[in-house]
């Protein structure tokens, strides 16, 4: 009950209607408080470009598709990306912006199937090369390294989630297939003792049906022998 989505063509865990909601909630306060960073040139220095109506979409757009991260994980992430690589391009602050793409990504590891979690990685490794070349004027080294730790973090917490909740898939279908042998073979003891009752109810009647021949024989005989007797 509740499953919007369905593992069996995509090979991605089923997707409760609580967990969907959770991921809309998710974007909308990502992308507020993105944009009131953004707007509010929180972390932006005097060389960047101010805010505009531009690099407030850009940066919407970078964080607002995670309302469906979990529902589609691969392409969430690779429509985060052009975001904060534009407003790096356009000398803007990027803000909060990045923090769409890190989500993303550790959705791609942990939600999606094993295709898309394996190529998660060289798409995220090509969009930081991009970054690099495009040389962003406000990112210094402790905030390079802050990144590469939060794409590292959700790589390998992503990696736990989804090792954890394949482990707890296996033990499912254990279960299940325990409890659907234990349920054959009640069924078969029943059919077991079914057949046991019918074939003695069989032989009972059968050998009410010798007893019964023979008493009316008998009967049949002792009567003939009378009728001549008198």
């Amino acid at each position: 009950p509740g499953e919007i989505v369905t593992a069996s063509h995509s090979g991605r865990p089923p997707l409760s209607g609580r967990q969907a909601v959770g991921d809309v909630v998710l974007a909308v306060v990502v992308t507020a408080a993105a944009v009131w960073i953004h707007a509010a040139g929180v972390d932006a220095i005097p060389i960047n470009s101010r805010p505009d109506l531009w690099s407030v979409l850009l940066t919407v757009a970078a964080v607002a598709p995670l309302a469906v991260r979990r529902a589609r994980p691969l392409a969430v992430l690779a429509v985060c990306l052009p975001g904060p690589l534009l407003l790096v391009a356009g000398h803007y602050s990027v803000g909060a912006s990045p923090l769409g793409v890190v989500v993303a990504f550790y959705t791609a590891i942990a939600w999606g199937s094993r295709r898309e979690a394996r190529a998660a990685v060289p798409v995220l490794l090509l969009a930081v090369s991009i970054a690099v070349a495009l040389r962003p004027i406000d990112l210094s080294v402790e905030g390079a390294l802050v990144q590469l730790a939060l794409y590292v973090g959700g790589w390998v917490i992503g990696t736990g989630v989804r090792e954890r909740r394949e482990l707890d898939a296996v033990r499912t279908s254990e279960d299940q297939r325990e409890l659907e042998l234990a349920r054959r073979q009640a069924e078969l003891e029943r059919e077991r003792a079914s057949r046991a009752t019918a074939e003695e109810r069989l032989r009972i009647t059968r050998e009410l049906h010798d007893v019964l021949g023979h008493a009316f024989s008998v009967m049949v005989v002792q009567a003939g022998a009378t009728e001549q007797l008198l």
